[in-house]
């Protein structure tokens, strides 16, 4: 009985399935649920796959990297480890999906090359490992012309996964119409970010939202320098119907800004005794904390203004 955790993170799967084209046999590195590095072994249930009644996502088996599975007491109940193992659970493991004559012979041999277990790895290859073998990457192309609107368009309407696209998703493909990089753009920012702990978990979400703020504080502040009333100035918002209309030239102008403004945020939490993400109550207000301080500049260290902040900062946690 496979006692294993069943379900597979889609990037461990594309991982996996890179590896397996490029024969690999070696395990995926992935994360557990808190983040933690871990490596997994994957494979597919034969029996499972092929029940009509099972969902064949729940066929897939993960393992660890020893494929040993022990209980509370540290005792060894089921072990895949080898070949044999594999053959005699009807694990079929996915590094071999590229590749499963090898493993194919291996399971015949197993099992003496019973009728029944011939019909049933027949049955097995052409529904599931054919298809990975022949299956065919649909591709829509877009017009360099394509409004970024319906660029992003495109992508939630081809997106059936049932998962929703990040603002961050979405705005990197239609930045990329403008050959710009904002996943390496990001992950760079990311990297300096990362002297300071308290700002462990700020998002790519979380830094677009900031430079919404700032430019959309810039778009209301020039529409009243030009006549227009408080009502029909455009609002400062960071929602994400705020976020994707977000130029690239808005971006460009106000990221430098907000990894500054996260920078004295830190400085302005130490201060406040918060030295980790795990002790800052509402880790949210780092968005317009950030955005405030990349405006306020030196400013910010005036103890009036610091006190303002103090008092703005710990309103939010209590309120």
């Amino acid at each position: 009985m496979i006692t294993a955790t069943f379900g597979i993170e889609k990037e461990s799967l594309a991982d996996l399935l890179r590896e397996a084209a490029h024969g690999k046999a070696q395990p995926v590195l992935t994360h557990d649920q808190r983040g933690k590095p871990i490596e997994r072994w994957y494979y597919v249930d034969m029996s499972m796959a092929l029940d009509p009644r099972v969902d064949r996502e729940e066929a897939i088996v993960s393992l660890s990297a020893n494929r040993v599975i022990r209980n509370f007491r540290n005792e060894v109940v089921e072990d895949y480890s080898t070949p044999e193992r594999e053959y005699a659970a009807m694990l079929f493991p996915f590094t071999q999906v590229f590749g499963s004559a090898d493993w194919r012979t291996g399971f015949f041999a197993h099992w003496d090359y019973d009728r029944d277990h011939i019909k049933l790895w027949d049955r097995f290859e052409a529904e599931v490992v054919k298809r990975f073998e022949q299956y065919h990457l649909p591709v829509i192309e877009l017009a360099k012309e394509t409004p970024k609107e319906a660029v992003c368009q495109v992508f939630e309407k081809v997106n059936t996964g049932g998962v929703t696209l990040t603002v961050f998703e979405l705005l990197t493909a239609t930045f990329a119409a403008d050959d710009f990089d904002l996943r390496g753009d990001w992950e760079t920012r990311q990297r300096r970010l990362a002297a300071h702990r308290v700002l462990d978990e700020f998002s790519n979400t979380d830094f677009l939202q900031a430079v919404t703020l700032l430019a959309s504080w810039q778009r209301r502040g020039a529409a009243i320098a030009q006549g227009a009333d408080d009502d029909r100035a455009p609002a400062i918002g960071c929602k994400r119907a705020d976020v994707l209309p977000l130029s690239l030239a808005d971006y460009q102008r106000w990221a430098d800004r907000v990894v500054e403004g996260l920078e004295l945020a830190a400085r302005f939490l130490h201060g406040q005794h918060l030295f980790e993400t795990r002790f800052l109550p509402y880790g949210g207000q780092l968005i317009p904390l950030s955005a405030i301080l990349a405006v306020l500049g030196r400013r910010w260290e005036v103890q009036g203004v610091r006190d303002k902040l103090a008092r703005w900062l710990w309103c939010g946690v209590f309120c």
